[in-house]
């Protein structure tokens, strides 16, 4: 019978520590905020004119369901800005501009332990084009802006890493999530052509727009449906009983 008792013992210290399940919800809203910088592209090595700072901002509203333990999608509208600061030795010329975007994304998720996880995700989406031209004069230059894209599509490869508050979500019974990743933005269309004349040059700028950068997001759990996580233990085996009987 003792050796019985032990049988039982080993076997329910294995199942118990073999493994552990969590549940998350399946559907979350959220806002993302994200900070980059662009890259300059003139037609030509000179000496005048240099792309000096490029940065570039987004915010997003985000819709994300989670489809299993390592998979989920997501979609967002949101909006992306500009503000590309050219500079030469008697001035600066910043060419700013935002619009509206739509994504969808597909991420996965692995490494999921103490309230952490890590993922990879790929996203591709559009974002509104520039369609006006204009000219601005000042007494020693000149600047032609023209504009005739009608969206700017991009891909956006992602990683980063996810965190779960301890406390649960007023009113809800699963936790506010907090995500900080990096990325890169691809565009598949330029900005624009920017020509920039000066009595002895003429410079042609067509910024890609591309990005990369960090982003920091906020998810809230949305709904009553749960997606089941398994997290692995190490197994731990019962201590060996000595017993002067069996010698």
């Amino acid at each position: 019978m003792k050796n019985l008792f032990l049988f039982f013992l080993f076997v329910g210290t294995s199942t118990l520590n073999g493994q552990n399940s969590n549940w998350l919800n399946k559907s979350s809203i959220g806002i993302e905020v994200g900070i980059g910088h662009s890259f300059p592209d003139f037609d030509k090595e000179q000496d005048r004119w240099k792309g000096a700072f490029y940065p570039a901002g987004e915010i997003r509203l985000i819709l994300a369901n989670r489809i299993n333990q390592h998979w989920s999608i997501e979609g967002r509208i949101g909006l992306t800005g500009y503000a590309l600061n050219n500079k030469s030795p008697e001035d600066n010329y910043i060419l700013d501009f935002a619009s509206p975007l739509i994504s969808s994304g597909l991420s996965y998720h692995f490494k999921n332990r103490l309230g952490r996880e890590f993922f990879a995700k790929l996203s591709i989406g559009g974002q509104l084009g520039y369609r006006g031209n204009f000219v601005d004069e000042y007494d020693s230059y000149q600047v032609e802006v023209k504009g005739n894209e009608v969206a700017y599509p991009f891909i956006r490869p992602e990683i980063g890493f996810r965190h779960y508050f301890k406390k649960r979500s007023r009113g809800s019974r699963f936790k506010t999530a907090l995500e900080i990743g990096t990325y890169f933005r691809y565009n598949f269309n330029r900005l624009g052509v920017v020509t920039i004349k000066e009595p002895d040059l003429d410079l042609v700028l067509e910024p890609s727009g591309s990005i990369i950068g960090i982003y920091c997001r906020i998810l809230f759990p949305v709904g009553k449906k749960r997606v089941k996580l398994e997290r692995k233990r190490k197994e731990v085996l019962p201590p060996i009983i000595y017993n002067p009987r069996f010698f």
